[in-house]
């Protein structure tokens, strides 16, 4: 799945083809599975807020 997600972005330019995005997948993983252990719910909204406060961040400071 991820790798799929980023083939656009690299075609375009926007990120580098020969980086492992793979971390992007074990960092929602990680987030939502200590979510569960914590006893709380994984939402769509904790989704995205990690997608937001984490991964465009990341992606974007390495891709400048």
């Amino acid at each position: 799945m991820v790798p799929c997600a980023w083939t656009s972005p690299a075609a375009r330019g926007e990120v580098s083809p020969h980086r492992d995005w793979s971390a992007i997948a074990d960092v929602l993983t990680a987030m939502g599975l200590l979510r569960v252990v914590r006893g709380q719910s994984l939402d769509a909204k904790h989704v995205r807020d990690v997608i937001d406060t984490l991964i465009l961040p990341a992606v974007r400071a390495i891709c400048l």
